[in-house]
């Protein structure tokens, strides 16, 4: 009796484990089936918001109008008027250059010259030769005359052989002097020609020694700012060498390059914000003045880089000087009162574009297209996304439609 006790005890032993086990595979099978009914997410509400999408790139200063200023004489600096700093006009002379040797030769030349055409005029005064010219004119004729007659009066038997002859010699000796005359006055004329182009010459000479006596006051070719000066007096200038650089500090511009992969996006008169070390938390205001028609290679590394130049101006008068560093955030695209969400609540399927919205406590997944794009949100068109929605940050491709969803930090 007591061993069928003990064993029915028993008995009810391992039918109370097993009740408690099955419990316990029941609980942990109704968690799992709630674990795969619905999940916690986070979410974002939708914004409206203005957006802006800019593309961020350094440049370089520089004056808008810039000239280098040369000297055209080779010589001895002998004053400079002007320093670093200085605001000039156009024309305004910088710089003289020491002329005592090229005031000598300009004296020089001036009285060649003056010698050169005295000689010229006198070999072209003629009047003694036309007088010379016409008076044997006038006696060769008159022997024409002569001759002509005494042939007549031969031939009619009423002149001898001898009166003849004497006729023809004096014709002879008339039409030489004549001739004689003629070359002369032409043998003068063609000497003449000689000193005119020597006269000429030494007027030239003349000119550019004045010339050169011009350039010896070095002048500013535009008015600016005088920005370097690269000489002082008793130096010798060299050619092909700047001596100072005058620029329009007050109206500058920034050159900076953007790559191949963004250019097409830029446009002129695009605005952009420009800042920079140079000067301290000052923001201004430009806008975008040219984009260059071809690309620019430079070396970077084992690799080159394609770049276009852009120009970008200023609204204004800043403290930025010319070659410092400017930052510019060029803006590129704009949407006012847009709606706005983050990056993160973007779900790419295929080549479509997603967001999950929250509709009573489960997930629905809404098609969107993309717009303006800023550094950290997005602009989505969608008529199904409203201000205020919420939507899932990070989304899962494992979110199935009308999936039941659980907020972090909510029922656990």
């Amino acid at each position: 009796m007591k061993g069928k006790k003990k064993y029915l005890v028993i008995l009810g032993i391992v039918i109370i484990v097993a009740i408690v086990i099955a419990a316990t595979f029941k609980s942990k099978s109704q968690d799992q089936d709630s674990s795969k009914a619905s999940i916690y997410v986070d979410v974002a509400s939708v914004e409206k918001a203005d957006l802006s999408s800019t593309i961020t790139t350094k440049g370089t200063v520089v004056a808008k109008a810039s000239a280098k200023v040369y000297s055209e004489v080779v010589g001895i600096v002998a004053d400079v008027f002007v320093e670093e700093g200085d605001v000039v006009t156009a024309g305004q002379a910088i710089v003289a250059m020491d002329t005592e040797r090229l005031d000598q030769r300009i004296r020089d030349a001036k009285l060649q010259w003056e010698i050169a055409q005295i000689n010229y005029e006198n070999a072209t005064n003629y009047s003694s030769l036309d007088a010379s010219v016409k008076s044997a004119k006038t006696a060769y004729e008159n022997a024409s005359n002569d001759y002509e007659d005494s042939k007549v009066m031969f031939a009619n038997g009423a002149l001898s052989q001898k009166d003849l002859d004497s006729s023809k010699q004096k014709f002879d000796l008339a039409y030489n002097a004549y001739m004689e005359a003629i070359n002369t006055k032409s043998n003068k004329s063609s000497n003449s020609k000689v000193l005119k182009l020597t006269a000429e010459k030494a007027k030239n000479e003349y000119d550019d020694l004045l010339l050169q006596k011009e350039k010896a006051s070095i002048k500013t070719p535009m008015a600016g700012t005088v920005s370097k000066v690269d000489i002082k007096k008793y130096d010798m200038t060299v050619e092909g060498t700047p001596i100072a650089i005058i620029e329009t500090v007050d109206d500058l511009e920034v050159l900076a390059h953007i790559g191949e992969y963004d250019i097409n996006k830029i446009k002129v008169g695009m605005p952009a914000k420009i800042t920079g070390y140079g000067v301290g938390d000052e923001q201004y205001e430009g806008k975008v003045t040219f984009v260059g028609s071809s690309a620019e290679v430079t070396q970077a590394g084992q690799s080159t880089e394609k770049s276009v130049l852009v120009k970008v101006e200023f609204d204004e008068k800043t403290e930025f000087k010319p070659n410092f560093t400017a930052d510019l955030e060029i803006e590129y695209a704009k949407a006012d009162e847009a709606t706005v969400v983050p990056y993160e609540t973007l779900l790419n399927i295929d080549k479509d574009i997603f967001v999950i919205k929250l509709v009573d406590g489960k997930a629905h997944k809404v098609k969107v297209e993309l717009g303006v794009q800023g550094d950290l949100s997005v602009e989505i068109k969608s008529e199904e996304i409203k201000e205020g929605d919420q939507l899932i940050l990070s989304p899962s491709m494992d979110i199935e439609e009308g999936m039941a969803v659980n907020l972090l930090g909510e029922g656990k």
